[in-house]
């Protein structure tokens, strides 16, 4: 047992050192909290989720997500989670935003139950990152989705029909839905009299 002892003590050293550059690692926000009578306490956060919340990775801990100025919704979106994650054993990915306008961030949040602390507090392990990009890249492709049945609309309206005022009907509906604008106009040249009408 004695000679033992060494190797048991070198391989939780390495698996600690290990663990701590994983939680610490640059990027995503990682940490481990807790469910309290239907309220969310934070344990511990790396230097990421500190940041993120506007707090020292010290006084981080222990706070609850009231104290972060979360919403009952948000709360209980993370609670749902990590009931899930409870009942199922597996972890549970959803997302979230924060802010207003253009300072609103995406975020995909991963949860997974880790079983209840020394004191009985049950306890998950959460990993989120920043999906911004991803989320106003989705809005892109959506719109030029949306642009191009418009195209195949106005298209349409050019090949089925011979009638010039229900192809610039097609045209001009096309054109305030895209461009969500609340007016526009076709002008057509008057070769004869080099006026638009």
């Amino acid at each position: 047992d004695l000679a033992e002892r060494p190797m048991s003590a070198n391989v939780l050293a390495e698996t600690d050192a290990m663990l701590r550059s994983f939680f610490d690692s640059p990027g995503a926000m990682r940490g481990i909290a807790g469910a309290v009578s239907g309220e969310m306490l934070f344990f511990s956060g790396n230097e990421a989720t500190a940041e993120f919340f506007g707090f020292s990775k010290e006084s981080f801990r222990n706070k609850s997500a009231a104290d972060m100025g979360w919403s009952r919704e948000l709360v209980k979106l993370w609670l749902d989670g990590y009931e899930e994650s409870k009942q199922t054993g597996k972890a549970v990915t959803f997302e979230f935003s924060r802010g207003e306008g253009t300072e609103q961030k995406w975020l995909s949040a991963m949860v997974s139950y880790l079983g209840p602390s020394a004191d009985g507090t049950p306890r998950f392990g959460y990993v989120v990152h920043d999906a911004t990009e991803k989320k106003r890249d989705e809005a892109r492709i959506e719109q030029q989705l949306h642009r191009l049945g418009a195209l195949r609309d106005i298209d349409m309206a050019i090949t089925s029909s011979l009638d010039m005022r229900v192809m610039m009907r097609v045209i001009i509906d096309e054109v305030i839905g895209q461009l969500h604008v609340d007016a526009a106009d076709i002008l057509l040249v008057n070769p004869h009299e080099m006026t638009l009408e």
